[in-house]
Formats: structure tokens, C-alpha cells, sequence
């Protein structure tokens, strides 16, 4: 029993996978595209060609990507949530998301948050849909290391930038384009840090170490208790 407790008790250690988080958040006002809404699900005749927007982009990575200026998450777990006007979009699930952090100036970098999926619907219906975040004049970190390096800004630290959606026909011999971007008055923030979230395997380990325990305290329950006779 104990040499399985301790097999037990290193299991979570191994099977921990700390996911670097990205959240990126942008509001303000937007223009807007019949084209792209309708791609979206949502009510294409929109009563004014500005609405306000608040945008906000979460994407998980692995932390192996943080060396470089960009990293990828093929199919990844995402999670977007769009409201235009009186509007609400929410997407969670997989889908393919980047980030990159490149030196913009000697003081100050860009950063960038991008998630791409396909709509599902017929052929004749369907869409790529790029969801995006663009950050410029973020304060330069000497010791950063990459996009996945912790960070907290927002529009108070001098940021810049805008959101864009950006939507393609699946078709790809069809070359068509809608957008919809914010304007100038967007206010923007980006986050990035390690959230702990325990994996399956590590759940699973405590859950048998747990079992085991149990167990083994009913079997000393269960033996009778010997009599010291003096």
C-alpha cells in the first residue's frame, strides 16, 4: 500500500499542465458589415453603420511555444465573446489562434491575438471567420521572451490598436472579403499569465489515491483488535 501511495501521490506532479493564457479585450465603436453578421448567425439589417462593440479573445497555449516571437495553437481551446449593438455572439470550443509580440521601436512592441474557424453550414453558406486583436505602442520588456511572456497592459499604459473580424468564402477560388473593424476611439487590454488547470490524468490519480486510502482505513476497521494479555 504505501509503494502504491507514493506512485499515487507523484502522478499529479507529472500530469500538471499549467496553460499560458491569452486574453485580449477591446471596446468602443465599431462599423459593420451585413456580410459578417450574417456569417455569425446574427441579424444582418442593422439600424445605424455604428454600433457599440466589446470584444474579447481567450486562447490557451502550450508553454514549450514561449521562446519564440510567435506562437500557435492548432485546435486549440478558445473562447470569443462579441456583443455589436444589442447583439450577443459566443463561440467556445477549438479553433486555431496565434499571438505575436514583435519590437515595434527601440521602446515600444506590437502584439497580436488572432483566432480563425470555419462556420458550419452548406457549402454555399459557409465561412472563414478571422477574429483578431492588433496592439501597437506596448511598453517594451527587455526581459520578455515572447508573446506567452507574463503580461497586463491596457489603454491607461498608452496602448493603442484595434479588433477587426474579417470573413472569407470557404470557396477558396471566389476571392471575397468582408470586414468589420473598430474606429479610433477603441480601448484595448491584453493579459497573459499561467492559469493552473489540473489535467484528467492528475484528477484521475487523486481520485485512486483517495479510493486506496479508503480502502485500506475499511480493512483496519474491519480486523479484529488483538488483546494485550500482561
Amino acid at each position: 500500500m504505501k509503494r502504491s501511495c507514493m506512485i499515487l501521490l507523484g502522478l499529479p506532479v507529472v500530469a500538471l499542465a499549467d496553460p499560458v493564457v491569452v486574453t485580449t479585450h477591446s471596446a468602443g465603436t465599431s462599423d459593420v458589415d451585413s456580410t459578417v453578421l450574417f456569417a455569425l448567425g446574427l441579424n444582418s439589417a442593422t439600424p445605424a453603420p455604428l454600433l457599440p462593440f466589446e470584444l474579447t479573445l481567450t486562447s490557451a497555449f502550450e508553454p514549450d511555444a514561449m521562446p519564440s516571437n510567435r506562437a500557435d495553437n492548432n485546435g486549440g481551446a478558445v473562447a470569443i465573446d462579441f456583443r455589436i449593438g444589442d447583439q450577443i455572439y459566443h463561440y467556445g470550443g477549438s479553433a486555431n489562434s496565434s499571438v505575436n509580440r514583435t519590437g515595434q521601436s527601440p521602446s515600444f512592441d506590437a502584439y497580436s491575438h488572432t483566432i480563425l474557424f470555419n462556420t458550419p453550414g452548406p457549402p454555399d453558406a459557409n465561412y472563414t471567420v478571422r477574429f483578431s486583436h492588433t496592439l501597437t505602442y506596448l511598453p517594451h520588456n527587455p526581459e520578455s521572451t515572447g508573446p506567452l511572456s507574463p503580461l497586463q497592459a491596457d489603454s491607461s499604459d498608452g496602448i493603442y490598436g484595434y479588433y477587426a473580424i474579417d470573413v472569407f468564402p470557404s470557396n477558396p477560388d471566389v476571392p471575397l472579403h468582408w470586414q468589420m473593424s473598430s474606429t479610433t476611439d477603441a480601448r484595448l487590454s491584453v493579459q497573459v499569465g499561467v492559469v493552473p488547470e489540473p489535467a484528467p490524468l492528475a484528477l484521475m490519480a487523486a481520485g485512486l489515491l483517495v479510493l486506496g486510502l479508503g480502502r485500506h482505513l475499511a480493512r483496519r476497521r474491519s480486523t479484529p483488535a488483538k488483546l494485550l494479555v500482561s
